[in-house]
């Protein structure tokens, strides 16, 4: 393999090709003429050498520009890890460590590459910090893949200037005022007066080391003082808040929301140490996030509660994209967006529910005298749901006389097929396998839920494995919480000792492996309404889901439901297998953002799209996450011994 400066004029058509990708193309006119006079030329025949696992690493990385070369891990043969094209980067590991190779690089076809010199490329690292994020994201982080590896394949390289020049933190929402405070022995009338001399809508009731005991707001007095309720002069601390929810000062946006949508609030105190226990230092409400961010989820939660039909819950939720839009382009962890979102749709699901009941109420149904509980299943029950996917829901009900029964099931069916159709309003596709409580076989009593849990359990194969794999994700959003929760654990008590059962989801699970790269076109459907799309739920999404959720069951772990926390309860049952599962949900977070990102850009559900309308760090950014999805099927492989089982 040779290799040669360019001429002069080259260097302009080198500079012309580098700035079509990432990082090159975050780099500035002079900045990016600089590294193109630097590059050298160097060509590599088929099956031509450009370097070997366990070789001390070059002065130089590479970028391909002609042809194609292929990475390799020679463990007792050549295993091919990943297949690289125009525009590919490799051969980066000597910018993060000094460790050698841990894969082999050889051209697949006669190629050309771009040789770029270490020592020129770490200043420009160190002078563009949009370059150095480049880098820690693709490579330095867990999701290296075989670019970025050293003997901690998945531990972030936390030296690194690279690495530290990035953070997946989310903006911290700015405390806009201090907090006007009183002690709890001031008048109603006394606070009231200073709120207003403040111009502020709340106080903080304090005790003499200022430490926050209580929260008054305007709307207390207007409820209590104005409504005649409890006269001016009584104390202050007779109509607060307490206790009070209080937060840290330098708490990222998502958490505040969270904070307000979760407690249904709109005002959280700011202490020293985000603690009660701490002096107040100021005041967040819910008028603030709407100044710094143009939406409030605590706000869009509130008005979806009010929400008078469906048309109205559809607009809200066009609200809650709006606000997910803004905070992936953050490009911060959606796992975090997900439990905002997770509030949100609870609470569409509910007021539906709620709207449905009085359509019932005035048509002159009445209400059963058996109790129900709304199950969310899938990627809802999972608290995962960021976009409008179809609709997978069951209902539970209570244990009464078979007529009672069967009145109730009349009752809950019409309810939820009305529920169903608000909710198809709203942007919630139907279930295209009619998993949804309006039908029948989906509305049971919780004995009638256990035969056929029991059922499907029995003979797991096919239908039935599918159906009781769907019922192992599932969460009470409504109704008669106790009677879902009771279900829930029966479940899980059911499942945990049926090791074929186990090992026949593994091997579900194993049915749709994600692609090694996105190397030309082999990973994309072959047919059918998305020919030529690549599936993101189908073949990276879904392995990972199913094989948390198997490893959480078979493990008896407390169901955590989602699936980044299934893996970091895995992670600490299974300290000999901590890195693979830190990286494993680190991969599903980002395969969750990018799903996001694509579904709200192009205004749908995000499954499905064309390999070649991805940018170049998109497409490594994704491909790397296939690295850990075949690990940890690898290891699902073998402890359930897959290979032994028949279809």
């Amino acid at each position: 393999m040779a290799g040669s400066l360019p001429p002069p004029a080259l260097t302009q058509r080198i500079a012309d090709f580098l700035q079509r990708y990432p990082p090159f193309s975050y780099l500035t006119p002079a900045e990016l003429r600089r590294v193109a006079s630097l590059v050298s030329v160097q060509y590599v025949p088929p099956q031509g050498s450009i370097f070997a696992q366990g070789e001390q690493p070059r002065s130089q990385f590479f970028v391909v520009y002609k042809g194609a070369v292929r990475l390799y891990r020679e463990e007792q043969g050549e295993h091919l890890v990943d297949q690289l094209d125009e525009g590919d980067l490799f051969g980066v590991l000597p910018l993060l460590s000094d460790a050698p190779y841990i894969v082999s690089a050889r051209g697949s076809e006669e190629s050309l590459l771009y040789a770029i010199p270490l020592q020129a490329f770490r200043s420009v690292i160190d002078d563009n910090a949009r370059v150095a994020r480049y880098f820690a994201s693709t490579f330095a982080s867990h999701l290296g893949g075989p670019f970025g590896k050293t003997a901690n394949p998945y531990a972030r390289q936390e030296h690194s200037p690279i690495a530290a020049a990035t953070s997946n933190e989310l903006t911290t929402v700015p405390v806009r005022r201090p907090a006007l405070t009183v002690h709890a022995d001031v008048s109603i009338k006394e606070a009231a007066l200073q709120m207003s001399l403040a111009g502020v809508g709340s106080v903080v009731v304090v005790d003499e080391s200022q430490h926050p005991i209580g929260i008054v707001t305007d709307r207390d007095f207007r409820k209590t003082v104005v409504t005649g309720q409890v006269p001016n002069s009584a104390r202050v601390d007779e109509v607060m808040h307490s206790p009070v929810e209080t937060i840290a000062p330098d708490s990222r946006v998502v958490d505040v929301q969270l904070a307000m949508v979760r407690h249904r609030i709109h005002h959280l105190v700011v202490t020293l140490d985000g603690s009660s226990n701490s002096r107040v230092v100021g005041v967040l409400s819910n008028r603030d996030l709407l100044l710094a961010l143009g939406t409030s989820p605590a706000a869009i939660v509130r008005e979806i509660s009010r929400a008078r039909n469906a048309n109205q819950l559809r607009h809200l939720r066009n609200q809650a994209d709006s606000w997910l839009q803004g905070l992936v382009g953050q490009r911060g962890s959606v796992y975090a967006a997900a439990r905002i979102l997770t509030e949100i749709n609870d609470e569409l699901t509910r007021r539906c529910l709620r709207l449905s009941e009085l359509e019932l109420n005035a048509a002159g149904r009445k209400a059963p005298s058996l109790s129900y509980c709304w199950l969310a299943l899938g990627s809802h029950a999972r608290g995962e749901q960021l976009l409008r996917t179809d609709q997978d829901h069951a209902i539970v009900i209570e244990d009464g006389s078979p007529s009672e029964v069967q009145q109730a099931k009349d009752y809950y069916l019409d309810l939820a097929d009305r529920t169903s159709s608000m909710l198809e309003t709203v942007g919630y596709e139907r279930c295209t396998g009619d998993v949804m409580a309006a039908n029948s076989a989906w509305c049971l009593s919780l004995s009638e839920w256990k035969t056929r849990f029991t059922e499907w359990l029995s003979e797991p194969g096919g239908s039935s494995l599918l159906s009781a794999s769907t019922l192992l994700d599932r969460r009470p959003v409504h109704g008669d919480e106790q009677l879902g929760k009771d279900f829930v654990e029966w479940t899980v008590e059911q499942v945990r000792d049926q090791r074929l059962f186990l090992a026949l989801l593994s091997k579900a699970a194993l049915d749709n492996p994600p692609p090694l790269s996105f190397f030309r076109s082999f990973v994309v459907e072959r047919s059918g309404e998305h020919k030529d799309e690549f599936d993101i739920k189908q073949r990276a999404m879904l392995p990972l889901a199913d094989a948390a959720r198997v490893l959480t069951y078979q493990l008896g772990i407390p169901d955590p439901s989602n699936t980044v926390a299934r893996f970091d309860r895995l992670a600490e049952a299974e300290p000999q297998n901590r890195e693979l599962f830190v990286a494993a949900a680190q991969a599903y977070d980002t395969l969750m953002q990018f799903r996001a990102r694509q579904g709200l850009s192009e205004g749908g559900n995000g499954r499905y799209f064309q390999i070649h309308q991805l940018g170049k760090l998109e497409r490594l950014q994704l491909r790397n996450a296939f690295g850990p999805i075949q690990e940890v099927l690898s290891a699902l492989k073998l402890r359930f011994q897959v290979t032994m089982l028949t279809t």
